[in-house]
């Protein structure tokens, strides 16, 4: 009888701590995806005004390059992007670019820039691009296809600037204002981890409660 106690006492040490280590698991996988939503958010754009182009002529994608942006801690663009503008060159002005895009461009929206309008927007039109402007100096481009391939460009230079990681949240990142209640930030977690958190944690509570009380008895 002793020994089979003995067994249910190990049992349940072990049930514990398998426990209390997906807990940490999922405490840690919290914490980062906080983490990295801090990192996204100093990101900032200010007044954002968003035009969204259409490509029905095949000539908007390419062209729509003609952007920039400044943005407080952005990563630096590694590649030039110069050969794939067929109607501009390196000494084109941002002005000549955006009246060339007003110009052959059949469709231009100024929306509130959310992610799920550029998603959308993106997937059912390809090689459209989605121009934003910061203010009078400063203009970013993305522009992708239906696959959600996205690309980001910045005037001046013809540089093509993209994200390490997940393009999706980079989109998000870039698309950011200081004003409340224009974008919100992706999560990287949901709350189903945290639900699994907090379940397992008062499980491993009550479990150990148990144990100290067989070991009490």
């Amino acid at each position: 009888m002793r020994n089979c106690d003995k067994t249910h006492l190990l049992i349940e040490k072990f049930i514990v701590v398998v426990f209390l280590f997906v807990s940490l698991l999922c405490a840690e996988n919290l914490a980062s995806g906080i983490a990295s939503d801090d990192s996204l958010s100093q990101l900032d754009l200010v007044d954002v005004d968003l035009r969204l182009y259409r490509n029905e002529d095949q000539v908007c994608g390419p062209v729509a390059v003609c952007a920039a942006l400044t943005v407080v801690g952005a990563p630096q663009p590694y590649a030039d992007v110069r050969a794939s503008i067929p109607v501009t060159d390196q000494g084109s002005s941002l002005e000549d670019c955006k009246k060339y895009l007003e110009t052959h461009c059949s469709r231009v929206m100024q929306v509130k820039a959310t992610h799920e309008y550029i998603q959308r927007f993106l997937a059912e039109n390809e090689d459209s691009a989605a121009i934003i402007h910061e203010n009078q100096n400063h203009w970013a481009c993305i522009s992708g296809d239906k696959n959600y391939n996205v690309r980001v460009f910045r005037y001046p230079g013809w540089e093509l600037w993209k994200h390490t990681t997940n393009e999706g949240e980079f989109v998000y990142a870039l698309l950011i204002s200081n004003h409340s209640g224009d974008v919100q930030l992706p999560k990287q977690y949901d709350y189903l981890t945290l639900s699994l958190l907090v379940s397992l944690a008062l499980l491993a509570v009550v479990n150990f409660r148990f144990l100290m009380q067989k070991t009490g008895s």
